[in-house]
């Protein structure tokens, strides 16, 4: 099923443990990129890494989502990263 989000990019908030880190998996394992956001950078970085030594495509950062330039930030290199959306 690794094809059912090629070509997609998600952004999952909460994606250093829990449900969050489920989401993240869960789409990275159907072929989607994903890019990581939590408050605890290390825990967003160690998902990152399991990840893409599975071969999928991820990013992390550290980021507090009421915080809108940690979000905005965030946002920005996801799309220098991955691309704009043509969705």
């Amino acid at each position: 099923m690794r094809s059912r989000r090629a070509g997609r990019v998600a952004i999952v908030t909460g994606a250093g443990q829990g449900i969050g880190w489920g989401i993240a998996a869960a789409i990275a394992e159907e072929g989607g990129a994903v890019a990581l956001l939590g408050r605890t950078a290390q825990k967003v970085v160690d998902v990152a890494k399991e990840l893409t030594e599975n071969g999928n495509t991820a990013l992390a950062f550290g980021c507090d989502v009421a915080a809108h330039d940690d979000v905005s930030e965030a946002i920005a290199e996801t799309l220098k990263a991955f691309g704009e959306s043509t969705s």
